[in-house]
């Protein structure tokens, strides 16, 4: 699939905008879930309250904001009016872990590009991302990259020497 990807961009790099890369993430969102049991009732419930636990905290009336409507996919520019496009939005997504994140960011981007008529890109930085997976190796972070704190003072001495010796070993 790999070697595809990479002809189809070859064939087509004269139409695209050069801040167009192929960054390839190993990952796949359902066989993630399905590997680590997650539910959608669990990942609500549990994971999305641990990682973000600000969520939802913030009361916003529709008096102090704008309702939009959301642009799901980029085929549906077609049907949308210029005058109209003022009415849409992107959602901007985070994933379940950091290589979910990297793909959602991708999409939605590509969306909000589409949309506005913007020039925006994530890239991929691989030192960041192996940096990222060596902390989830160490058991600073879970599978789901939320940061295990330590419990106590000896626990919390180990925290440091890893984070330290991660840092040597760059």
């Amino acid at each position: 699939m790999k070697n595809q990807l990479l002809e189809v961009f070859n064939v087509c790099s004269a139409f695209l905008p050069r801040q167009v890369t192929l960054d390839f993430v190993s990952f796949d969102s359902e066989w993630f879930r399905l590997i680590h049991g997650v539910t959608t009732r669990e990942e609500e419930e549990k994971i999305e309250k641990k990682k973000y636990p600000l969520h939802g905290m913030i009361d916003i009336s529709e008096k102090d904001g704008i309702t939009k409507r959301i642009f799901q996919d980029t085929e549906d520019i077609r049907d949308i009016p210029e005058d109209e496009k003022k009415d849409y939005a992107t959602l901007i997504r985070c994933g379940i872990c950091m290589e979910e994140t990297i793909q959602r960011l991708q999409d939605d981007f590509i969306k909000a590009n589409v949309l506005f008529g913007q020039d925006m890109w994530v890239s991929l930085n691989d030192e960041m991302l192996n940096g990222w997976k060596r902390i989830r190796e160490q058991g600073l972070v879970d599978e789901f990259d939320i940061p295990i704190l330590p419990q106590n003072n000896e626990e919390f001495e180990k925290f440091i020497r890893l984070l330290e010796s991660d840092r040597i070993e760059k």
